[in-house]
């Protein structure tokens, strides 16, 4: 367990979401942020209010800042210039200094919005940006500011997220999602717009191997691969198995109503500066829709299609999710475990010690089991106790059933539950 403070800002959205359980299975001390407190293991922090943030690093001493926080809601953005600038610009600076300051290490997220979309290929880390719109060039500037004003610094551009769940999802994704559960037989999506779609969870790992480097700069972190929205879409619904959905091409003038804000026509990234260090574990967005989707949206699924699945973790989940009452308790069982787990190695004869835990994160769980990313050794029948309450004695015995290595070096490992 690594002993350095992390600070996170803007903790309590999508990526914090991913970001906040992998890094506290790495650090023994993470100060999460947001100014609204949706979780108990968030404060409240709104990062324009500078004094508050001074009284962040001078009593909390971070050693290492994430700075999530930003205001991305491009409507909102084009018509609320003056808070966005303040948030996404203004507080950057202040962090930037700060962070400098008290000699902490600093990592900025961005965007592929700096850019103006006119490039035919993909965009480098080495492409001029020019952004058109308020988000793009207030997200611009926060870099500018990283860049000037802290010596020991990331900037990292994600491209279209995706990984939020249920709680968390608002982008894309999920409206088409919402669009299949609301049993739409048409989805319209725009085919003009290109884009790298960026798995959260992916982010959270790659950043982490990002920061182990100490080779700072400015990075993009998207997954492999480019697609328009439609592509996008007509991936969703073949993971969904929702044939029976008709998608239909549109140009982005179909939503200009509700989408005004200035848009580039292409915001297709490449991890060039990752893959020189040979850190680029980031997969095709193609897979990561799949694992988010299996995942997290599993009764979206239609088990009626006739399509054959490509994996399931368990030979019943599709009998799982025929069941009625399989959304509720899915729902309920994903209350009980979060992302982060701590589990022992049990002994066979007594129960362990909570402090001789290990750190883990669930990626997948049903009634019978759930998959992990383990970041310690297992091995294949060997029994464990997964703690509901670190401190405490409640606790589930499971058996590890498989154990493989993923393309980010880190094992992941499938655990079934002792009845």
């Amino acid at each position: 367990m690594k002993t350095e403070r992390v600070f996170i800002t803007g903790c309590g959205g999508m990526l914090g979401n991913a970001i906040y359980p992998f890094f506290k299975s790495w650090y023994s001390d993470v100060l999460a942020t947001d100014k609204v407190v949706s979780e108990d293991w968030l404060s409240e922090l709104d990062v324009r209010d500078s004094e508050g943030l001074q009284k962040v690093f001078i009593e909390y001493k971070p050693d290492i800042v994430l700075h999530l926080a930003a205001e991305t809601d491009l409507e909102y953005c084009e018509t609320h210039p003056e808070i966005t600038q303040d948030v996404n610009s203004t507080a950057s600076e202040t962090i930037a200094r700060l962070a400098e300051e008290h000699g902490a290490t600093l990592i900025y997220i961005s965007t592929a919005g700096v850019f103006d979309g006119e490039k035919s290929g993909y965009y480098s880390e080495e492409d001029t940006p020019h952004p058109l719109m308020v988000y793009g060039q207030t997200k611009y500037e926060g870099e500018l500011h990283t860049l000037k004003h802290c010596s020991k610094s990331y900037i990292v551009r994600a491209g279209w997220m995706m990984g939020g769940g249920r709680r968390k999802e608002k982008k894309f994704i999920y409206k088409i999602l919402q669009q299949i559960g609301e049993g739409k037989k048409e989805i319209f999506a725009v085919d003009d717009k290109w884009g790298t779609p960026t798995y959260t969870y992916d982010f959270a790992m790659n950043l982490f191997l990002l920061l182990e480097t100490k080779k700072y700069g400015l990075y993009h972190m998207v997954c492999e691969g480019k697609g328009s929205r439609y592509d996008v879409a007509e991936e969703i619904l073949r993971v969904t198995k929702h044939q029976d959905i008709t998608l239909t091409r549109v140009g982005s003038e179909y939503f200009a109503e509700e989408y005004f804000a200035p848009r580039p026509a292409s915001e297709i990234m490449i991890n060039a500066k990752l893959a020189e260090l040979g850190i680029n574990h980031m997969r095709p967005w193609q897979d990561a829709l799949q694992d988010y989707i299996t995942n997290h949206f599993a009764d979206y699924v239609n088990v009626d299609s006739e399509t054959p699945e490509k994996e399931a973790f368990h030979p019943s989940r599709k009998d799982k999710i025929q069941d009625e009452n399989f959304t509720e308790r899915r729902s309920t069982f994903r209350k009980d475990y979060p992302s982060s787990v701590d589990y022992v190695v049990h002994n066979g004869t007594s129960f362990p010690a909570s402090e001789s835990s290990k750190k883990a994160i669930a990626v997948n769980m049903s009634e019978e089991g759930l998959c992990l990313y383990v970041f310690d050794p297992v091995s294949k029948g060997e029994r464990v106790s997964l703690l509901k309450h670190p401190a405490g004695s409640e606790h589930e015995m499971a058996t590890v059933q498989w154990i493989r290595q993923e393309k980010s070096g880190v094992l992941k490992a499938g655990l079934l539950f002792q009845q």
